[in-house]
């Protein structure tokens, strides 16, 4: 089973997250912002505090 929230800032995501596995033996809690840091951060033309500085899709 494959359990995926999202919704916008400050509802509750990461709360949820956290009881469902106390819930859960076999639960994994992956962090969707953390992985994004983390991709982007070795990326060398991001700026490193943010992705949403990210340079646009390029146009062909």
């Amino acid at each position: 089973m494959i359990i995926i929230l999202t919704g916008p800032t400050g509802v509750g995501k990461t709360d949820t997250s956290w009881a469902l596995l106390q819930q859960f033996e076999q639960l994994v809690f992956l962090d969707a912002d953390w992985f994004a840091f983390r991709i982007l951060q070795s990326l060398t033309f991001f700026r490193q505090d943010s992705y949403e500085h990210r340079p646009s899709w390029p146009q062909q």
